[in-house]
């Protein structure tokens, strides 16, 4: 049973985790799921995503998070004026992703206390298929503007995603220590 609890939190993870590699939508931080206190204000209530009861579970990125890693990538890749159209294409895109799957994980956090095995596996596999949609729209909209790229632009890029991806791993190395 244990292995089975692993084994759907690793794909859990997986699937939310490659979000993040272009929009920052999936791992802020590793923090554990609590109650808020009667009186904390609402915004001391952080959105969890899917975990296990009182297991750790991922922070998903709020809209400001959202918008200040669309800011970070038009910087560290140098988006030019021609390019502008194409990444304001992108970053409406990073947007609605990260809504998408912001709201799968809101039903399946609001469900966690009353999920049934077959309702946790159905609730994966809805935020699989919510993330699966947002790489489509992304790698759709992502990949004129990459071929438009210089080649420096293109190492930018490159060098970005490889250093999350790092980030994430390390992250990720650390949870199950």
């Amino acid at each position: 049973m244990a292995s089975f609890r692993i084994m759907t939190k690793s794909v859990a993870a997986a699937s939310v985790l490659s979000i993040g590699l272009l929009a920052g939508t999936a791992m802020a931080q590793t923090a554990p799921v609590e109650k808020p206190a009667a009186k904390a204000p609402a915004a001391a209530a952080s959105k969890t995503a899917p975990g296990s009861g009182g297991q750790a579970s991922r922070v998903y990125s709020t809209p400001e998070r959202v918008e200040a890693r669309i800011n970070e990538l038009h910087q560290k890749l140098a988006i030019t004026a021609d390019q502008e159209p194409q990444w304001k294409k992108l970053a409406d895109t990073m947007r609605d992703n990260a809504k998408s799957v912001e709201e799968k994980a809101a039903e399946r956090q609001k469900a966690l206390q009353t999920m049934t095995v077959m309702d946790d596996l159905r609730s994966y596999e809805g935020l699989a298929k919510a993330h699966a949609e947002s790489m489509t729209k992304l790698v759709t909209t992502f990949e004129p503007l990459y071929a438009s790229m210089s080649p420096d632009q293109k190492k930018r890029a490159d060098a970005e995603f490889q250093g999350y991806r790092k980030r994430v791993d390390n992250k990720q190395q650390s949870m199950t220590q």
